[in-house]
């Protein structure tokens, strides 16, 4: 195990934006470390955060000026994602993290934010609040993801910004991307689409060992669409500890 120091949530940096990997890179190299999900995986179960933490798939679409910031907003039953100048921005929470070394030194950085509607504000803060405070699990994730080389691949979501989606068996959340635009879109839709669709896996959830003994264990819960235009959400199996 390295011995990294504490590891703290810190302010945005445009920087460490600025050098993620294109999703096609990230894409690529995914193919070829995806096993190693499960040894992230591992350490969230093992601190107790299931519930509230997933790996992401780390990478990025466009670019950003150094005062935009991307902002996830609900819209009827879709959602946003798309640059805001970060001073216009108003109760916007952090909901995805990249291990990285910046202005703030070296830390969890935020990369995306959200715009909770109002009935789910108080309980997507506290989920951060919940991360935030987890600091041995921030520690020994960090130290995970040196020792085996995939802080620039992958980072920690919250999950609670998928809400107010609610996903079942049937079900996937399906994001595409308009690059010239700028702008993503987020829609629940039937999981037999993917079956005609080029997607890549960029978000897992997981359950903890108990759980797994009484029904299906972790879940893929992300993709992104392999062409230019998008990602997917979806929920297929995936066990958590099947690589220690």
């Amino acid at each position: 195990m390295l011995d990294l120091g504490e590891m703290k949530l810190v302010e945005y940096d445009p920087d460490v934006f600025r050098r993620l990997n294109d999703f096609f890179i990230a894409r690529d190299e995914l193919e070829r470390r995806v096993q190693d999900v499960a040894r992230l995986g591992n350490v969230i179960t093992e601190y107790g955060l299931e519930s509230s933490v997933g790996i992401h798939l780390i990478h990025k679409h466009f670019e950003l000026a150094d005062d935009e910031l991307i902002l996830r907003e609900f819209e009827g039953d879709m959602a946003t994602m798309r640059p805001k100048r970060a001073r216009d921005c108003r109760g916007h929470l952090p909901y995805l993290w990249k291990l990285d070394r910046g202005a703030s030194g070296k830390g969890w950085y935020p990369l995306e934010f959200l715009l909770p509607l109002p009935e789910h504000h108080i309980d997507a803060r506290a989920e951060i609040e919940t991360i935030r405070a987890a600091g041995d699990f921030l520690d020994a994730l960090a130290d995970r993801l040196e020792e085996l080389d995939l802080a620039h691949l992958f980072g920690i979501v919250s999950l609670h910004s998928r809400r107010p989606f609610a996903l079942d068996s049937e079900t996937t959340l399906l994001e595409t991307t308009d690059e010239v635009a700028r702008v993503l879109i987020l829609r629940r839709t039937p999981r037999t689409e993917l079956e005609r669709i080029d997607s890549t896996k960029t978000l897992w959830v997981f359950t903890s060992e108990r759980e797994r003994r009484l029904a299906a264990g972790a879940q893929c819960v992300s993709h992104c669409i392999s062409h230019c235009h998008g990602h997917v959400l979806q929920r297929p199996d995936v066990g958590a500890d099947s690589i220690q």
